[in-house]
């Protein structure tokens, strides 16, 4: 089984052009964890993850460095509402993730598992050269896993 037999074709994704505004939007609308990012050309110039953004929220929460006993704490000074307005105001291209790993198409199954295993990803892009043609997510392996007839679980009672 190939990547072209399980990936979602219908991808919803965002240019670079989006905003995280938009990118927030689609997430909670479609009800999914990440949008490839695509030039005017259709090609993956990036991914952009809810992770991303819970990162980005975070990434000025309080420092506390302990160093020779002495506690140091740095405070963060905004707030998170101030916090959420500067973040979703932001170009998605501030926030996205540039080193994307793909597979094409035609990348065995198996290899797209053993990808997202060892790299720990939730979804890769597949893609024709660096045009975005589909995506594949955890769930579309399991979906295809399903589809196999195998024996009856045995009984473990």
């Amino acid at each position: 089984m190939l990547a072209r037999d399980v990936m979602v074709r219908n991808v919803i994704k965002v240019s670079t052009e989006a905003k995280v505004v938009d990118v927030v939007r689609l997430l909670a609308e479609h009800r999914i964890g990440a949008l490839p990012v695509v030039n005017d050309r259709n090609e993956v110039v990036g991914i952009v993850t809810d992770g991303d953004i819970v990162a980005r929220i975070r990434a000025n929460r309080p420092l506390v460095i302990d160093a020779l006993a002495s506690i140091f704490i740095f405070a963060d000074t905004e707030e998170l509402p101030e916090k959420a307005r500067a973040l979703l105001g932001l170009s998605v291209t501030e926030v996205m993730t540039r080193r994307v790993i793909t597979v094409t198409e035609e990348t065995d199954l198996e290899m797209v598992a053993t990808i997202m295993t060892e790299r720990r990803l939730k979804r890769v892009p597949v893609v024709r050269g660096r045009t975005l043609v589909g995506l594949i997510c955890r769930g579309d392996i399991i979906k295809a896993l399903a589809q196999f007839n195998y024996p009856p679980a045995s009984d473990h009672s």
